[in-house]
């Protein structure tokens, strides 16, 4: 199984709006659903939701929210309280997670986005910056994790795979 992370640590600045009070469930639920949408319109498969996933791009995001750090040196969200995203994968059970690749981006938020606007910023970034693991037809299951940290940015993480 090859094993694609998609990281948006997004340092998405809430400044006091409606965004305060979105749920990273519904944001989660809104990130997968428009990385669904974006590969219908390039013809490619709609992915399967993989709750294990969801929970090991959950816990990592939730992580780097809770320090507000991107990654382990504010700069590079792969390496987390030393890990990998191999290193996380294998911990939950994955077995085969060889050629992990991660994508990151950062990003703000305009005050009084709610959650479509707050998944469309970091789904954006990775269609515009032509990740190839949102195109990449073997990929058939996905979880994404989405946390907001108490200075008001967005860490997100994306984990898609093949079977």
């Amino acid at each position: 199984m090859r094993v694609t992370v998609l990281l948006t640590a997004a340092a998405l600045l809430a400044l006091a709006g409606a965004s305060q009070g979105q749920k990273s469930e519904d944001i989660e639920k809104e990130v997968f659903d428009q990385v669904n949408a974006n590969r219908a319109k390039k013809g490619v498969a709609k992915l399967v939701l993989d709750q294990k996933l969801a929970a090991v791009a959950q816990a990592h995001a939730r992580g780097m929210a809770k320090a507000d750090k991107y990654g382990d040196d504010d700069k590079d969200p792969r390496v987390w309280m030393k890990k990998t995203p191999a290193d996380r994968l294998s911990e939950a059970g994955f077995a085969d997670v060889r050629g992990a690749d991660e994508i990151e981006h950062r990003h703000n938020e305009s005050k009084g986005d709610g959650a479509k606007e707050i998944a469309a910023r970091a789904v954006d970034d990775w269609v515009k910056g032509g990740e190839s693991a949102m195109w990449d037809k073997d990929n058939s299951r996905a979880g994404f994790g989405a946390a907001r940290s108490a200075s008001g940015r967005w860490y997100f993480v994306g984990l898609l795979v093949q079977p």
